[in-house]
């Protein structure tokens, strides 16, 4: 009877489970599975908005993964996944004093409304979004840049809390940090027939040594790699990251892939 009983419970609950679509196309990510791979510039990088110079040509570059929102509820999740997904990629490099991103998105209606940087520019249209976290510390920093040439650093002392950025009520961005963007189509123009943006980063390197970890090879760092793409195409914002997430929850630093520095 005891048994009965615990078969019958067990369907119950893996039935409400399936009725509810929590457990659809979850991700089996294995963190440790794919590094993100930053090597050191072979050239100078103008930050210009243009992945133009012969030095990105040798940077790994990281297709971002559709997020297919697998959690939401199923009426929600079913029209996340009608939707066509707009790819993106993005690619690393490094030079003495600077981290540097470059990347570049398919987009139909691209949107960049926020009036300055050091904004949460994710509230304005579409984004790059960066995570860097030192693996043997707690704190770690998120970065925007937008295609109206916007950017912005938020520097977290650990999950769960606001950034020391928003605390200090800091408007400025660091000294050397730089973005600039291009567009292949008309900026927040909804009626234009967009085809693409691409975003150029230049981040300065003493920001991370002045927290207590270098940015240097044999350094143990994590990252992420993400766009938003909000668009009046589109039921909701469509995110995509490198690596897959298991979760849309930006602060799990143990997903976010392995950074090897060469």
């Amino acid at each position: 009877d005891f048994m009965k009983k615990f078969l019958t419970m067990a369907g119950v609950t893996a039935a409400a489970a399936i009725l509810s679509g929590c457990c659809f196309n979850q991700v089996q990510y294995d963190p440790n599975a794919e590094p993100v791979v930053v090597k050191q510039s072979a050239g100078k990088i103008s930050i210009d908005g243009k992945i133009n110079e012969k030095a990105w040509q040798s940077a790994a570059v990281y297709d971002l993964k559709f997020y297919d929102g697998f959690e939401l509820p199923p009426l929600e999740k079913a029209r996340v996944l009608a939707e066509p997904f707009s790819p993106g990629q993005v690619r690393l490099l490094y030079s003495k004093d600077y981290v540097y991103v470059a990347a570049k998105f398919t987009d139909k209606d691209i949107i960049g409304l926020a009036p300055h940087s050091q904004m949460r520019l994710h509230l304005h249209g579409d984004i790059l979004e960066l995570f860097f976290h030192p693996e043997n510390a707690m704190h770690f920093w998120e970065f925007h840049a937008a295609p109206n040439g916007r950017c912005a650093v938020f520097y977290y002392l650990t999950g769960d809390m606001a950034s020391v950025t928003e605390l200090t009520g800091t408007t400025r961005l660091p000294g050397g940090m730089k973005c600039a963007a291009t567009v292949d189509g008309k900026i927040n123009d909804h009626k234009a027939d967009d085809k693409a943006w691409t975003v150029e980063m230049q981040i300065p390197r003493k920001i991370f040594a002045e927290a207590g970890t270098p940015f240097a090879p044999g350094k143990a760092w994590r990252v992420r790699l993400g766009r938003w793409n909000a668009s009046h195409n589109l039921y909701a914002v469509q995110k995509s990251y490198f690596p897959e997430q298991p979760y849309n929850r930006s602060l799990q630093r143990q997903y976010f892939a392995p950074l090897v520095i060469k």
